[in-house]
């Protein structure tokens, strides 16, 4: 193999090329080298679609296949389990439809953003910054950085309520076992993203296996699970069926797949590779998406056929809330002022604890395993535990990873990641600490926290949406795969649709209570609105672009090359080759006798 041939290359190896003259002041150990390499370029490109062609289907599907599992999680992490149980307890079998409709809205942003990567090479959050400029890319920064910090607060109050069903301790005790995870992700992360990407397969299949034991133990009604697909919406179920939008479509998701995908080897020179890149890292989703909307599935079955009752759904507007029926034992100081007694519709008599009563009231992780009990029995408490552990700790994986490349592509800051790990962590266990002991008093649950951070992304969904949508219809970026025009309409009109709903979630869950709630919300909303306008900025001509920005746009910043013709790779001390498209690659030159060994990391 030739030199420039092992320079392309991305496996570790060492080339060997001479070297003389003086290193201009740097010492012989470290130095730069520029090399041209077209004719090396072409030819490597060459050998690995021969190569890539020659494998089957099958093959080429387990060499994309990974991110998708890794983008799955944010289905299926606590908050999106609270939102589940939620909505089979307070609207039955009901909104199924909307669970369906909503994981298929997931899927279409999530494609639209793999697309992103797949074709520029690029992470939504690094071309942000090259798109928006530097003031505006840190105003989106700190929005978004608000987005993974509240997903971070509710992975850990989850795995916290979790250890605290299994063991016995408190709250505040499991929120700094959490802290714990910060060693499993810099172990996991020190074995690739490949070994990452099966320790979340199996997580995946411990709350396939936990979810469907209790599913199949409820004898859930098939009848009622199939009508709940043709659309219908109750009043009572109308909150909740926004919110099970706000919960499953997350604005950090469409970050960590768009950056993601970049781990996955791709030849951008070749529209054939990039197409089949698209098609592949596409069906991994779809498929993976398919297991969380089973997993999601169970969960909502079960609890439909536990706690729902029509007694509690007709009482909606007399008690001011959604309730569900649960067993009087598992609400204690959480029971309604009201004390409506009730029926569920479809439990099974045989499975209920004799003499056990049931009341309306509210359901949450917090509440939920204990009301479990005198249908499932301690076993079905601790299978229920065991999935909401197991989903606790992988999100919080994905949560560190969608960190890591917000900061680096927004700030173009590259953090390690245990100092990433270590901040974010700490902020978070702070955060989560003071909300357990504030929330410790008799007759209050922390569950609340967990929804009104739900409130919250949602909120932040248009401000990773918008500009997905506005880089990924650009030709001049994404070429012959930019969005076909219904693609593009189609987005909008759900950007326009999700962020309705989102604004009225909020105004329906916001207290007028006084003069000053009613101007902390106009302020927030003028605010808010201001902040929206400022994703269209990359729509706007460079003159009033620049008004922005105290570093002015010429004509071709911001719409970087994805494929020169010519590359000119520029060879540097440290960093590491990762693809071989990127315009800057790095080695470490060390000079060994007469010859200088440069040395490409893994």
């Amino acid at each position: 193999m030739s030199e420039k041939d092992a320079l392309l290359s991305g496996a570790p190896r060492q080339v060997t090329t001479s070297y003389s003259g003086s290193s201009d002041g740097k010492s012989e150990n470290d130095i730069d080298i520029e090399i041209t390499a077209s004719e090396a370029a072409e030819k490597q490109k060459d050998e690995r679609l021969r190569r890539y062609a020659s494998q089957s289907a099958i093959r080429k599907f387990f060499r994309y296949c990974g991110p998708g599992l890794l983008a799955s999680m944010a289905f299926l992490d606590p908050g999106n389990l609270e939102s589940d149980l939620q909505a089979g307890a307070y609207t039955g079998y009901g909104q199924m439809w909307t669970l369906l409709l909503a994981t298929c809205v997931g899927l279409f942003f999530q494609i639209v953003s793999l697309r992103l990567g797949c074709v520029s090479g690029e992470g939504l959050a690094t071309r942000c910054r090259r798109e928006y400029g530097k003031e505006p890319s840190i105003v989106l920064w700190l929005i978004n950085e608000v987005s993974v910090l509240a997903s971070d607060m509710q992975e850990v109050i989850g795995t916290a309520i979790a250890i605290n069903i299994l063991s016995g301790l408190p709250l505040w005790a499991g929120i700094l076992i959490t802290g714990a995870d910060t060693l499993t992700f810099l172990l996991l992360h020190k074995f690739g993203i490949r070994k990452v990407e099966f320790v979340f397969g199996v997580f995946i299949i411990a709350m396939v296996a936990c979810f469907f034991v209790n599913y199949a133990e409820v004898q859930v009604n098939g009848t009622a699970l199939g009508q709940g697909f043709v659309p219908n919406l109750p009043n009572y179920a109308t909150l909740q069926a926004v919110g099970t939008f706000g919960a499953i479509v997350m604005p950090q998701n469409l970050f960590l797949h768009s950056h993601i995908v970049l781990s996955r080897e791709i030849d951008r020179t070749s529209a054939a590779a990039i197409k089949e890149a698209n098609h592949y890292l596409s069906l991994d989703i779809t498929l993976s998406l398919a297991i969380s909307f089973a997993i999601n599935l169970a969960v909502v079955g079960a609890f439909a056929q536990s706690f729902f009752s029509s007694d509690c759904a007709s009482h909606y507007l007399d008690l001011g809330q959604n309730s569900a029926c649960l067993p009087s034992s598992a609400v204690s100081s959480f029971v309604l002022p009201q004390n409506v007694t009730c029926t569920a519709d479809y439990l099974t008599p045989t499975l209920v604890e004799e003499g056990t009563s049931f009341v309306c009231a509210p359901i949450s992780l917090e509440t939920a395993g204990d009301a479990l009990v005198p249908t499932l029995g301690r076993t079905g408490l601790i299978i229920w535990a065991v999935g909401l552990l197991a989903s606790g700790q992988a999100s919080t994986v994905s949560g560190t990873m969608v960190g890591q490349f917000i900061v680096e592509g927004f700030l173009k800051m590259k953090l390690s990641s245990w100092m990433r790990v270590l901040i974010v962590r700490i902020i978070t266990i702070a955060l989560c600490l003071a909300l357990a002991f504030a929330y410790s008093v008799p007759g209050v649950s922390i569950d609340v926290v967990d929804e009104w951070l739900n409130v919250l992304q949602s909120l932040m969904l248009p401000f990773a949406v918008t500009p997905l949508v506005i880089f990924t219809s650009r030709r001049e970026l994404m070429g012959r795969f930019k969005n076909h025009i219904v693609v593009t309409v189609l987005a909008w009109m759900l950007n326009a649709i999700l962020l309705a709903m989102n604004l009225y979630l909020v105004i329906t869950s916001f207290s007028y209570s006084s003069w000053t709630s009613c101007l902390a919300f106009t302020v927030g909303a003028a605010i808010y609105t201001l902040l929206v306008l400022l994703l269209f900025l990359p729509l706007l001509p460079l003159s009033v672009r620049n008004k922005f920005v105290r570093t002015p746009f010429s004509s071709s910043s911001s719409v970087a090359s994805v494929a020169p013709s010519s590359p000119t790779y520029l060879l540097s001390k440290g960093g590491s080759i990762n693809s071989p498209d990127m315009v800057e690659r790095k080695v470490k030159a060390k000079r060994v006798g007469g010859e200088m060994k440069l040395e490409t990391p893994k």
